[in-house]
Parts: structure tokens; C-alpha cells; sequence
């Protein structure tokens, strides 16, 4: 007989048996069906469950409550306001669509979205407003449409709500075709930013910030804001631009009086075509191109800006730095202080005219003076024609030179300067202090007073 095996071995085949479940009854092992469940029931949440919206469809509809609302198509509106926010706390997405005029009055004045008086925190975006006026070749806004895109009627005198809506924000809304004004919101914290506006009678956007906006072809301002930055605004009459702080901005009027104005210019261009025209104005004028017909720059401080008027001054301010100023008829740059500047004259009366100017250099190709000022310091000056390079009271280390006229005028004193002419006279001064004066056929020097020269 098979010997069995030792009670060690058997006590080790029962363990393992136990450990594996080879032991236990049928009872103890799992016994469910097999069949899957079915599909996992959804956990996410609609749009509408995170955000409930309310669908606008059909047009003079008037939101008279808080939350979110949302055009489903464009919105035809033959007469009346398009929309009306008569509530605080709304959003208006306008989705892409837009609102377009289908009446006929040609002096429409009501607004696509009306936002009432005294509301607050509004947003309105993503979408147009589309009226039928057009400009003519004589600049004048013919046809019907909305009478203004979005904006807060005026107050009336009837006990009403008078508070200006607070916390207004526009964004990416394109207007175009209207009888009066694009964007006209009040400055109580209202902003408009990448909006868009053109062919419309009045003003193109008024808002109390505006940023990376366009307005063009407006009957009177194209932008007007408390702080303008990254804008464009061209318009046909009235101010091309005007805030108090403006930056990176482009602004010019054909009929008005200022391309870009404000209390502060940074960084921007301004052009005014008018005969009052001043292409950039401003207390404080810094990195500006400005092109007008009265004067090109026009500032109490110019930094680092450039003026150019074909009549008038190129660049005028009380203090100027850095900047350079160009006329044809007129006065190329004035300051009663200028500092590191330039100024050129074709066939105006002077390149340029200061109180003091210190490293400043001047051309005149006319029959003007280049420089004339009471006193030069390290400055050069020359005349092209029959006008004096430089003319000062004191002329210090400076030079001047003309071709038919006097290279330097000094009617005090002229110390270490060099002045010549072709066919006038060199250097005339009543005292000469270790200067120069040459001539080809005319007089070297003209001096009272000669010291350490010849």
C-alpha cells in the first residue's frame, strides 16, 4: 500500500486549501449576476441650471428684472427702442446677432438698447446694431435708423428716477447707420472697450473709459472719455479725440478744431485739417506726432513730440524737451523753454523762437530767421537764404551760419561761438569774447567790444 502522508504535509495541504477557498461550501462564494448595469445616470449641469438666461426673440422687449439675457437671432425693429434695461444687475448677450432698424424716420431718437436711469451693474456685449444712415459726398448723414446705438435717456422733469446708471460695460458691439450718437453712456463708471463705430450724425462713443476702440465717420466727437487708451477716432466735425488721460490713441477731424485733446497725451497722433485746426492739445503732451493748421503740437510741457503745421506753428509749448517742430509759412517750433529741440522753417519767419534755448538747433530755407531767442546755449543755427542764422541777446558756444544774411546776432554778448556767412556778416555782437566770425565777401565780425581774439 501507498504510504500516506506525514501529518505535516497533511496539516499544509489543508492551510493552503482553507487560504484559497478550495475548503468552503458553495454557499460562501459569490454568486451574482453577470449581466453589466446599465448606463451611469448624467452629473454635469446645463447651462441654463448654472446660468439661467431668458431668451430675447421679439423686439421693444423690456427687461424688468435682474439675471442674464440672450438674443436667439437678429431682432428687427421697425420702431421704438430695440431694447429697454429697466433693472439693475443685467447681462445682455447680444450672441453674435444683431439689432437692425426697419423703420423709416429719418430722425429716429430712439436708442436700440436703452438703459434707464437709475440702474447699476450692467454689461451689454458680442453682438451689432445696424441702422440705414450713410454719409454723402458733402458730409452729410442722410437716411433712417436707430437715433443712437446704446444709451440713457436725458432726465425728465416729471419725479422719475434722475441717478445716471452706474457700472455700464460695453464690449465687442459694432454699430453702424445711425441718425445721432453710436455709444452714449454717462461718466460714472461706465466702459466701453473693442466696440466699433462708424457713419453715425452725432458722437461716435461717450463713456467714462473707453479702450481699444474705433470711431469714424461721426457727424461731431468721435471719442469723448474721462481716460482713452488704444482708440481711434476720426471725425467730420467737433474733436477727434478728447479725454483727460489719453494713451496709444489716433485722432483727426476734418471740420473741427482738434484731432487729439487732454489734460495728459501719451503716445499719440492728432491731425486737424481745419483752418482753426490743432492736431495735438494738451497740459502735458509726451512721444506725439501732431499735424495742424494753427499749430501742429500745442502744450504747456512737449516731450519728445513732433509738431508740423503748413501755416502756423509746428510745435508750441512753454517747456520743451526733446521735441521738433516744422512749418512752411509759419513758425517751425516756440517755447520759452527749449531743451534739446529742433525747429525748421521752409519759407516761414522763424525755425524756432524761445525765451532760452540749450542744445537746440534751428533751419530756415526762406527769407526768416532760423533761431531767434533771448538766449542760445550750445546751439546751431543755419539759414538757407537771406535770414539770420541765429539772432539772441546772448549767445553762448553756439553757431550760426547764413548765406546772404548773418550767420550770428548777438545784440550783448557772443562768447566762444562761430558765425559765418557767404555774403553777409559773420558774427555781429556788441561784445565778442573768444568767438569766430568768418565771411567769403562780406564782413567777418562786427563787434563794440573784442576780447581774447583778434
Amino acid at each position: 500500500m501507498p504510504s500516506l502522508p506525514s501529518p505535516t504535509l497533511r496539516l499544509t495541504l489543508v492551510a493552503l486549501c482553507a487560504t484559497t477557498g478550495l475548503l468552503a461550501p458553495r454557499s460562501l462564494l459569490a454568486q451574482g449576476s453577470l449581466t453589466p448595469p446599465g448606463a451611469p445616470a448624467p452629473t454635469m449641469k446645463s447651462l441654463d441650471q448654472i446660468e439661467p438666461r431668458t431668451a430675447i426673440s421679439t423686439p421693444n422687449f423690456v427687461i424688468a428684472n435682474p439675471g442674464a439675457y440672450y438674443l436667439t437671432a437678429n431682432l428687427v425693429v421697425p420702431a421704438g427702442p430695440g431694447i429697454t434695461i429697466a433693472a439693475s444687475g443685467v447681462t445682455l448677450d447680444l450672441n453674435g446677432f444683431a439689432l437692425l432698424y426697419s423703420g423709416s424716420d429719418t430722425a429716429n431718437t430712439n436708442a436700440a438698447i436703452q438703459v434707464n436711469r437709475d440702474q447699476k451693474n450692467i454689461a451689454i456685449y458680442n453682438g451689432a446694431i445696424q441702422g440705414g444712415v450713410t454719409n454723402d459726398l458733402n458730409n452729410f448723414f442722410v437716411g433712417a435708423g436707430f437715433g443712437y446705438g446704446i444709451a440713457v435717456p436725458q432726465p425728465l422733469n416729471d419725479g422719475s428716477p434722475q441717478a445716471a446708471p452706474v457700472n455700464l460695460r460695453v464690449s465687442d458691439v459694432n454699430i453702424t447707420g445711425l441718425v445721432y450718437d453710436g455709444i452714449n453712456l454717462p461718466n460714472s463708471g461706465s466702459l466701453v472697450e473693442r466696440c466699433t463705430v462708424n457713419t453715425v450724425g452725432g458722437s461716435g462713443i461717450q463713456a467714462d473709459s473707453v479702450r481699444g476702440c474705433s470711431a469714424t465717420a461721426t457727424g461731431r466727437d468721435a471719442i469723448k472719455a474721462n481716460e482713452i487708451s488704444d482708440s481711434r477716432g476720426d471725425a467730420q466735425a467737433g474733436y477727434g479725440i478728447y479725454g483727460q488721460t489719453v494713451q496709444n490713441s489716433y485722432g483727426t477731424t476734418l471740420k473741427g478744431n482738434y484731432g487729439t485733446y487732454g489734460d495728459q497725451v501719451i503716445n499719440c497722433y492728432g491731425e486737424a485739417s481745419h483752418q482753426y485746426g490743432y492736431g495735438v492739445s494738451g497740459f502735458t503732451v509726451t512721444a506725439s506726432y501732431g499735424i495742424g493748421s494753427v499749430q501742429g503740437v500745442f502744450a504747456f510741457t512737449a516731450q519728445n513730440s513732433y509738431g508740423s503745421s503748413d501755416a502756423g506753428t509746428g510745435l508750441q509749448a512753454y517747456n520743451a524737451e526733446n521735441c521738433n517742430g516744422e512749418t512752411s509759412t509759419g513758425i517751425g517750433l516756440q517755447a520759452e523753454t527749449a531743451t534739446g529741440c529742433s525747429g525748421d522753417a521752409y519759407m516761414g519767419t522763424f525755425g524756432l523762437i524761445a525765451h532760452a534755448a540749450i542744445n537746440c538747433n534751428a533751419t530756415s530755407h526762406g527769407p526768416g530767421t532760423a533761431m531767434n531767442c533771448v538766449s542760445a546755449m550750445n546751439c546751431y543755427a543755419q539759414s538757407y537764404a537771406a535770414g539770420a542764422g541765429l539772432a539772441a541777446s546772448i549767445a553762448n558756444n553756439s553757431y550760426g551760419t547764413s548765406v546772404s544774411g548773418t550767420g550770428i546776432i548777438a545784440t550783448n554778448i557772443a562768447l566762444t561761438c562761430v558765425g559765418a556767412s557767404t555774403s553777409g556778416t559773420g558774427l555781429q555782437t556788441r561784445i565778442a569774447n573768444s568767438s569766430v566770425g568768418t565771411s567769403a565777401s562780406g564782413l567777418p565780425v562786427s563787434a563794440v567790444y573784442k576780447y581774447n581774439m583778434p
